[in-house]
């Protein structure tokens, strides 16, 4: 049981929402120096779960996976990074609560039935 604490402390995990700019690649097209003046970088908006994130950029991750045992780890899967020079706004979830609900309800159905089974 103290082990699953434990980890249910180190998946604290949120979800960021970015808005962003990117360059933007128009096509092998021929246009004039004015038109070519109308072509603009590229705007959008990701969300994920936080993987990493520092000074220089934020890593976002499509899934998260729970740990399959007390012994491991979690794992995160379709991570994309984002320099930070590039977002203009950030909005934050938290989702400690969910988490831990999750894990709990994993680790701790799963040990009563192994409990049952040694019995």
């Amino acid at each position: 049981m103290n082990k699953i604490k434990k980890e249910v402390q180190k998946l604290n995990k949120e979800i960021a929402i970015i808005h962003w700019e990117d360059s933007w690649t128009h096509g092998n097209v021929q246009l004039s120096e004015k038109k070519w003046k109308n072509k603009n970088i590229g705007y959008a908006v990701s969300a994920g779960l936080v993987v990493n994130e520092d000074n220089k950029q934020i890593s976002l991750a499509t899934d998260y996976f729970y740990p399959q045992n007390v012994d491991t780890e979690g794992s995160f899967r379709i991570v994309n990074s984002f320099p930070k020079s590039a977002i203009h706004k950030i909005v934050r979830i938290k989702l400690p609560a969910e988490i831990k609900k999750q894990i709990n309800k994993h680790y701790l159905e799963k040990n009563k039935k192994k409990s049952r089974k040694e019995k």
